[in-house]
């Protein structure tokens, strides 16, 4: 007889039985645990789908209090800008990289919207270094990317700007010693002033995705 029959055959009636029995004890006792710890854990939330197609933001996050100077004289503030939507970027008229597109990409979803909906919305772009930013270097900039009109630009001292960019978390090209090295989100803020949705250059920054995230936004 085979070693492997007589293994086989050695194992009588009985002791097969309760081997069976053992093993649908175990099945038995790992379905139940896994049946309460699908009953007793939270039950997950399912993450909501974003409406955007930039990248939306962790709500509470409001707008920060600053006060500048429009390239064309005016003051500006935070709270002129209450009941508009914003689309607020920051740029540098000496930048030969993102910044050109930034402000031609905005300026062209400004206008891919209709009247109604420009008379709700600002778009504006802060200054990343106000030594080269002058009123003339802006509107140079601005008339390039066929953004006159439809991008406003910000401008201030060097101490004001400080406190601005920190309050946006935002790195500047004055602080980073070069003119195509700082931040350059485009941020959409509701009416309100919350900070809700971001696109950037060469990952979601498009005309079309603005116009739709704007969008969103008037409709909320």
């Amino acid at each position: 007889m085979a070693a492997g029959q007589r293994g086989k055959d050695a194992m009588s009636p009985p002791t097969k039985k309760l081997a069976a029995c053992a093993v649908a004890s175990l099945v038995g006792v790992a379905v139940a645990v896994s049946v309460t710890f699908a009953v007793s854990r939270p039950a997950s939330k399912e993450p909501r789908a974003s409406l955007f197609r930039g990248i939306e933001e962790p709500r509470g996050i409001v707008m920060p209090v600053f006060s500048l100077r429009s390239y064309r004289g005016q003051p500006v503030s935070a709270a002129n800008y209450r009941g508009k939507v914003v689309v607020l970027t920051f740029l540098d008229t000496d930048c030969k990289d993102v910044c050109p597109i930034v402000a031609r990409v905005v300026a062209d979803a400004v206008r891919g919207l209709s009247p109604a909906e420009r008379s709700e919305v600002i778009a504006v772009a802060i200054t990343s270094d106000p030594r080269v930013d002058t009123p003339m270097a802006i509107r140079a900039f601005l008339r390039r990317r066929h953004a006159v009109g439809a991008v406003d630009y910000l401008i201030a001292p060097i101490p004001t700007m400080r406190l601005v960019w920190r309050s946006f978390h935002v790195l500047s090209s004055l602080e980073s010693g070069d003119a195509n090295i700082h931040s350059a989100p485009v941020r959409i803020y509701s009416r309100d002033g919350k900070w809700l949705a971001t696109e950037h250059t060469g990952v979601d920054l498009s005309a079309a995705n603005l116009v739709h995230d704007v969008r969103v936004v008037l409709r909320s």
